[in-house]
């Protein structure tokens, strides 16, 4: 599935909505709702997942993805956001797809779709401010 500049748009806005009705405020009140799955209402196959995933020099990074399937549980969108906060090392990286590179994002990879696969690290771990980077995506 292509991706959307305003699809990615439109998905950004959802991922901060679901955890804005979580009451996800900070870094510690993402933290405790790792393991869980939230469909995203009206949707269909298309869910926010939060886990701790291994990260770099052995520590851990909070993780959350925004996921498309297809009916039949196979990828179809694969994950067009995701976003790793990472306590320990003191940074985090919002990875995003879309057929067209957004500014300020680094290109590191494509999918079979023709996605581009892009990054951006940066040295904050204020989820606040983090979220405000993700609402903004157009």
């Amino acid at each position: 599935m292509k991706i959307t500049r305003e699809r990615l748009a439109e998905i950004c806005k959802t991922f901060v909505q679901v955890l804005d009705l979580a009451n996800v405020s900070d870094l510690k009140s993402l933290e405790v709702l790792a393991g869980t799955t939230t469909p995203i209402a009206g949707k269909e196959n298309e869910y926010l997942t939060i886990n701790w995933k291994p990260s770099t020099y052995g520590t851990r990074a909070i993780d959350a993805s925004y996921v498309i399937h297809h009916r039949d549980g196979k990828i179809e969108g694969g994950i067009p956001l995701n976003l790793k906060v990472n306590p320990s090392a003191g940074y985090s990286m919002i990875i995003l797809k879309a057929v067209e590179i957004i500014a300020g994002y680094s290109q590191f990879d494509s999918d079979t779709f023709g996605n581009i696969i892009q990054s951006q690290t940066t040295r904050s771990i204020d989820l606040k401010e983090i979220l405000d980077k993700i609402g903004k995506i157009r």
